[in-house]
């Protein structure tokens, strides 16, 4: 049996060590380079960005059930029984899990009861919420683009 003293062995051992490594690294690289040419819409892209936000406008006026209303995150049924997930983070819109709009400097989702009041603590309050509306602001070239929808639905 091979000694761990033995120079040969330790180089056969670093040098499967760095080929794992690599291999990894190139496996997901791919995967991360797949999704973002598929599914990405880079908010400099200004007419992909409006699209993604215009489909979310579409969506939730869609809305039967709304599970999780947080200011970064909507988790709602839509009128065909699917969960649908809208998340904020690392300046990023993500859908479901896979990330559809970036260079978004700012997003915020707002939940208003029936009178049109801004519910404050609406992840306690889902059962009052009559709309929701999102506020982004993201990049588009040398510019900042501002947008924002309200979509009232009927429960």
């Amino acid at each position: 049996m091979p000694s761990l003293h033995n120079k040969n062995f330790k180089w056969l051992i670093i040098v499967s060590l760095g080929l794992s490594v690599s291999f990894f690294i190139l496996l997901h690289a791919r995967q991360l380079n797949s999704v973002s040419h598929n599914r990405l819409y880079h908010a400099a892209g200004r007419q992909g960005a409006d699209a993604v936000l215009s489909q979310l406008k579409g969506e939730l006026a869609n809305i039967q059930r709304i599970i999780t209303a947080k200011p970064r995150q909507i988790i709602f049924i839509d009128k065909n029984n699917t969960v649908q997930t809208y998340t904020f983070r690392f300046n990023t819109l993500w859908k479901n899990g896979d990330p559809v709009v970036t260079n978004v400097s700012s997003f915020n989702f707002e939940y208003r009861n029936n009178t049109g009041s801004l519910l404050v603590s609406s992840h306690k309050q889902l059962s009052k919420v009559a709309s929701v509306a999102y506020v982004a602001c993201y990049s588009s070239g040398k510019s900042s683009v501002f947008t924002d929808s309200r979509v009232a639905f009927a429960n």
